[in-house]
């Protein structure tokens, strides 16, 4: 069987922190993506997590279509 990858919109919820403040902040980003992979979601998340100071917490994937994703780790952190 095989894997049907499509274009469409995903809504990302990014819980996250800074290491030395107390408070968890929120970011949250819509864009076009190829599901399921997401591949330009992960490239954007391993490049907060290897250039940006702020630590990710927890990630939400939601996309047009109504499928929802949790995922705390989508990356090895």
């Amino acid at each position: 069987m095989a894997l049907t990858l499509l274009r469409k919109r995903f809504f990302v919820d990014v819980l996250y922190y800074i290491p030395r403040s107390l408070l968890l902040q929120e970011f949250l980003w819509e864009c076009e993506d190829v599901g399921p992979q997401c591949p330009r979601i992960h490239r954007f998340l391993r490049y907060w997590h290897e250039h940006i100071e702020a630590k990710i917490h927890t990630v939400n994937i939601c996309s047009n279509d109504g499928e929802y994703r949790f995922s705390k780790h989508l990356l090895p952190l």
